[in-house]
């Protein structure tokens, strides 16, 4: 199976790459008052403004790196009430994709994130976790349903 490399702070995470719609260049996007923090803001993409989240920011509390390697997943929203057709994923060094065997992952029960499945050792030696992102995109949007049924 094919994936996507990308940094989450220090650490190395693969997504699916048939889950990843295209890679953009990284832009700043628009911040929104009232907007759930874990969205650093709306961009647009094919005509339409979707929601904008920094992963770094999302699981460290500090912003991806201005770089030429920090770039945007851009994926298809599933999950939720379905109020965007895409969500843009900001990560750090986006810069390659690998070929991994989907037996090669290793649960590793430790994280509290049901979206991190597990971690491989790469061809380079470095290990690397198993990003889920339809896993991801529900724990988005099950914190944005619940933000509309409390306002």
């Amino acid at each position: 199976m094919l994936y996507v490399l990308f940094t989450i702070g220090q650490d190395w995470c693969a997504a699916p790459a048939a889950d990843v719609v295209q890679i953009v260049p990284n832009v700043t996007g628009v911040p929104l008052l009232g907007c759930p923090g874990l969205i650093s803001g709306m961009m647009r993409y094919r005509g339409e403004a979707i929601p904008l989240i920094d992963l770094r920011s999302y699981f460290t509390g500090q912003p991806c790196a201005t770089a030429a390697t920090t770039r945007i997943l851009i994926v298809k929203q599933t999950s939720g009430k379905q109020r965007w057709s895409f969500i843009g994923l900001r990560a750090e060094r986006v810069t390659s994709t690998i070929r991994l065997a989907s037996g090669t992952f290793e649960s590793t029960e430790l994280s509290t994130q049901p979206f991190l499945q597990g971690i491989a050792v790469a061809n380079d030696g470095n290990m690397v976790r198993r990003f889920d992102l339809s896993g991801f995109l529900a724990h988005v949007a099950s914190h944005i349903d619940a933000k509309d049924e409390v306002a």
